[in-house]
């Protein structure tokens, strides 16, 4: 899991922290460079103030120390499920890779709440504040408080 929207995020995270003014491009391929950096860059200045309000970060220069990775492992997961759904995959496959992306996870963040702010962050950098942004946002909070949900059995740590 060292590609997807989080390698986007590494290339714009100096510019919406502000702390510089250009774009990490040394971390990208050549294919990667054709992306619109810009788009993701508006994106997320036009998130911003959701995210600040709904307490998701505190503000831009939060997103120093944010990873976004846990967008790439709920799209794995969901793109996981739909080929299972659809059969192209077996449940087997399907449960190995989405316990694979669990285990990732559990590596790269201490708690659910981290988990949860990466893939709003993320959703926010790939898709701006389109309306559903609100949404994402009422899951995470459903998953991370309702007792019920495998966020509260399955701990990161």
């Amino acid at each position: 899991m060292h590609r997807g929207h989080n390698i986007y995020f590494e290339a714009i995270r100096p510019v919406i922290a502000n702390s510089v003014q250009e774009f990490n491009v040394d971390i990208l391929l050549e294919e990667e460079k054709d992306r619109s950096l810009m788009a993701y860059v508006g994106n997320i200045k036009e998130s911003l103030e959701v995210l600040v309000d709904e307490h998701i970060i505190k503000g831009a220069s939060e997103f120093k120390t944010i990873s976004v990775k846990a967008w790439d492992l709920g799209r794995l997961v969901l793109v996981t499920r739909c080929c299972c759904d659809v059969g192209y995959i077996t449940e087997e496959q399907a449960w190995q890779s989405i316990m694979a992306a669990y285990e990732f996870a559990r590596e790269l963040y201490h708690n659910w709440n981290e988990f949860a702010q990466g893939y709003i962050v993320g959703r926010a950098m790939w898709n701006g504040n389109d309306g559903s942004l609100y949404g994402i946002i009422s899951i995470a909070q459903a998953l991370l408080n309702d007792n019920n949900s495998p966020w509260t059995k399955y701990l990161l740590h």
